[in-house]
């Protein structure tokens, strides 16, 4: 998380090199070779969610969250706590980006010729290339002024992440919410079939988060 905390905008590039895009509709999300369309700027959020866990939002330029839903779920979580949210998780020549499903951030197409973006489990034929992100900083916080506390505290500290079972099922969706919406359909793109599934997008403001 030590690299986002002053990333004020990013752009997510894959491994095939095209980067993670905000559709012009507002709510699908795609690739494009392009890095220069406003589309492919997110704007990072570090927040602290109600688990007391630091967690990335990722806002478009539309001003709605990249986020993830499971269809199989009967109870839909809270989408300002949980669907909005992505863990960073440092994977040598990138990161992965995980949700609340445990799932990650990934490319639908190893080949690349597939512009569709999903969420899923790196297990089976899955190549981890599919799921690594190059993260561009575009722009960055302003430094706060250096204070005595900040001079004597530790620095260089390190986290160890797990990693997730591997699930029977891999669903894959991924959309944008729109925090000031209330609910969706969206169209649900699976390995071998399509089938519909709802989003709940919650109207209450981001800040309810920190």
């Amino acid at each position: 998380m030590e690299f986002f905390t002053d990333a004020k905008v990013v752009r997510l590039r894959s491994f095939c090199n095209n980067y993670l895009l905000a559709a012009q509709d507002k709510s699908s999300v795609t690739q494009d070779a392009d890095g220069s369309l406003v589309g492919t700027r997110w704007t990072v959020e570090v927040i602290t969610n109600v688990k007391n866990k630091r967690r990335l939002r990722l806002r478009s330029w539309c001003g709605h969250y990249l986020a993830a839903v499971d269809p199989v779920l009967k109870q839909l979580p809270d989408p300002l706590s949980m669907n909005v949210e992505w863990e960073p998780v440092e994977g040598g020549l990138g990161f992965l980006f995980r949700c609340y499903l445990f799932r990650y951030l990934r490319v639908y197409d190893e080949d690349g010729l597939n512009d569709s973006v999903a969420v899923g489990i790196p297990w089976g034929r899955d190549s981890m290339e599919c799921y690594l992100w190059h993260v561009e900083i575009l722009e960055r916080l302003p430094c706060p002024p250096p204070s005595r506390a900040a001079k004597a505290s530790p620095s260089g500290i390190k986290v160890r992440w797990s990693h997730p079972k591997a699930a029977l099922h891999d669903y894959d969706l991924l959309a944008l919410g729109n925090l000031d919406s209330s609910w969706i359909v969206l169209f649900l793109k699976q390995w071998d079939y399509q089938e519909t599934c709802s989003l709940s997008l919650s109207s209450r403001s981001p800040s309810a988060l920190i």
